[in-house]
């Protein structure tokens, strides 16, 4: 299995207008349809009788972007 995490962490106060959770999701899903690696996944065959290949497949933004804040001071700490 080939597991990733990843975290990003936000500092608004530098953001022109300010942050905004959707404009950055709707961000992301933009970038994304411009990778093709991570649109694909691989199915195998029933029983291996041939080779695995590589599909496109929906993304379920859901599922891999979350929104998490906190708690006050909100600091490396």
């Amino acid at each position: 299995h080939m597991h990733g995490v990843g975290v990003t962490i936000f500092d608004p106060s530098g953001v022109p207008g300010g942050y905004d959770y959707h404009a950055a999701r709707a961000e992301f899903a933009r970038r994304l349809i411009r990778q093709p690696g991570f649109r694909r996944r691989l199915v195998e065959f029933p029983l291996g009788i041939d080779h695995p290949v590589w599909v496109e497949s929906r993304i379920d933004l859901d599922e891999h972007f979350v929104r998490a804040r906190l708690p006050l001071p909100g600091d490396q700490a």
